[in-house]
Order: C-alpha cells, then sequence, then structure tokens
C-alpha cells in the first residue's frame, strides 16, 4: 500500500501595497490610510439597515408569539448579513492597514496531533477529537430557530460528515460571538489540501454555544464543528486564522495556523 504524501500547506500570497512615487521638498510622516469615505458610508449604511430591520421583528415579539420561529430566523438571517459586511470591512482593513496590525506577529504555530495547542494571532485552539460520523445530534426545530430538542440529522446524498470537536481559547481583547459571529476563519482540510468549511447554524449542534453567547477574554469554550465533505474525501487537517475585529480596530493574521489530526502528514511551511 502505497504511504500517503506528505500535506503541502499552501499560503495565500502576502498582498503587497504599491506606493506612488513622490519627490517633497523635506520628509514628511507618512499618512494613515484609509478606507474611501464611500465605503465608509456603504457599510455603514448596510449596518444601519440590518440594525434597523432586527430592531423592528424584536418589537413585533408581542403581537406575533405564534411565529417566533419564522421572526427568530430572520433575526439569525440578518446576523448573518451583518457578518458578511463585518468580514468584508475587516479584510478592506487589513489590506490598507497592515502597518496597524497589532495582533499580526508573524509567529503563529501549528499542532499536530490531538490535544496539541496551536496558535493564531489572539485566538489558540486545540483539537479534543476528530472523525467520520453517520449522522450529528441537530436541533430538531428546523432551519433558523432552535427548541432545544435534538435528533440525528444525516448529510446529504453522496457526502459525509467529518467532525472536530475543539477548545477555543479567546486571548483578544474582546468577547467572541463563536457560532454566529465571523470571530475567526476555520477550515478543514484534506490529503489534496482542499479546503471546505464547516456546516451553518453551528448554535443548532448539540452542545454548541448559543447564538449570540459571547465568549470573553482569557476564558475558553468547546465547539463542535461538523463538516459535509466527499464520501471519499480523507481529511488530515484543520486551520484557522484571527481575522480581527473591525470595530476595536484590531488586525487579523494574513496566514493560517494548522493543526494535523492525521499522523501520516505533516505541515511544510
Amino acid at each position: 500500500m502505497t504511504e500517503p504524501t506528505p500535506m503541502q500547506a499552501q499560503q495565500p500570497p502576502a498582498t503587497q501595497d504599491s506606493q506612488p512615487a513622490a519627490a517633497p521638498s523635506a520628509p514628511t510622516p507618512a499618512p494613515k490610510k484609509k478606507l474611501p469615505t464611500a465605503a465608509v458610508i456603504a457599510i455603514a449604511a448596510a449596518i444601519g439597515l440590518v440594525v434597523g430591520l432586527a430592531g423592528g421583528l424584536g418589537g413585533m415579539y408581542l403581537h406575533a408569539t405564534p411565529i417566533i420561529n419564522q421572526q427568530k430566523s430572520d433575526i439569525q438571517d440578518l446576523n448573518t448579513s451583518l457578518d458578511s459586511v463585518k468580514a468584508q470591512l475587516a479584510d478592506a482593513n487589513e489590506k490598507l492597514n497592515p502597518q496597524e496590525d497589532p495582533n499580526d506577529t508573524g509567529s503563529n504555530t501549528d499542532a499536530s496531533g490531538t490535544g496539541e495547542t496551536a496558535v493564531s494571532g489572539g485566538v489558540e485552539m486545540k483539537v479534543l477529537e476528530a472523525g467520520e460520523q453517520p449522522t450529528i445530534s441537530f436541533d430538531t426545530c428546523g432551519d433558523g430557530c432552535s427548541n432545544g430538542q435534538y435528533g440525528p440529522k444525516t448529510p446529504d446524498a453522496n457526502t459525509k460528515y467529518w467532525v472536530a470537536k475543539v477548545e477555543v481559547t479567546n486571548n483578544t481583547s474582546s468577547p467572541m460571538d463563536i457560532t454566529c459571529s465571523y470571530p475567526y476563519e476555520i477550515v478543514a482540510l484534506n490529503s489534496k489540501n482542499q479546503k471546505y468549511t464547516p456546516i451553518k447554524n453551528l448554535y443548532q449542534v448539540e452542545g454548541n454555544p448559543e447564538c449570540n453567547a459571547q465568549l470573553q477574554p482569557g476564558l475558553t469554550s468547546t465547539v463542535t464543528y461538523p463538516f459535509q465533505v466527499p464520501l471519499d474525501a480523507k481529511m488530515v487537517a484543520i486551520a484557522f486564522r484571527d481575522v480581527g475585529d473591525v470595530y476595536s480596530g484590531t488586525g487579523g493574521e494574513d496566514n493560517y495556523s494548522y493543526i494535523v489530526t492525521d499522523p501520516n502528514y505533516v505541515v511544510n511551511r
């Protein structure tokens, strides 16, 4: 039997900001780059719209109890839209202000095997267990709602669940909403270095933090990440990256940190 080929972790090319040539009569400090005014106005308008809609839905609670599950579903969709805006703004801020990234130390650490800790910026993570599962325990309420009752959920046709149970420690300066926000990016990798994102509605997985539950700085939480992957996929690792906090102006990390779950594979940086 042929041994698996060591995994070659591929890093995204580092971005380079071009600087226009200038010849001032005397040296002057380089101005800090800022987001274009139009982009800031557009993002602010999008956030205002999302917050306004969420407030309107909340105000209807007393008069629409019979459809509260649908209301919650709508609010979750609005949260998802806001998270998308935050993620885009965070990426834009990181590209325009690379010199102002206090968390981007360039010293991210990897880990091999379960129980070993890897670090990306202000996020520490270790895999407690990982492997294939025929089903996952999922909230029976339906898409976008929660009733606290759980049952087995099967994967789609021609796919399987590969599930990683991880322990996350928040060493940033702000609370983290792990299941309904975007505190860090996490993906699973197969032996071909193909990346897979977790299933949606992580708060509906039994044992996971509730939506909008805040993991405070210095505290630790356990999170289960189910990934739906092809039947023939050989999953070998997870990768994660601290994306920073656009509200506080904290920059994120450019590169992934890896936790290898298959002893036959290694990360070569």
